[in-house]
């Protein structure tokens, strides 16, 4: 999970398609890397 200055700000291994995470509220960039490689970012909003 990246803040908007692209500063990473978590990192977790997910054994599921959820996370908790204590970051304030804001918009993030979460790059997600599956186990064949392919990698995934989408802009989330942590209210």
């Amino acid at each position: 999970l990246y803040n908007t200055s692209g500063k990473e700000v978590f990192r977790s291994t997910l054994k599921s398609n959820t996370f908790e995470s204590k970051q304030p509220e804001g918009v993030y960039i979460m790059n997600v890397q599956t186990k064949d490689g392919k990698t995934y970012s989408k802009k989330v909003l942590i209210k």
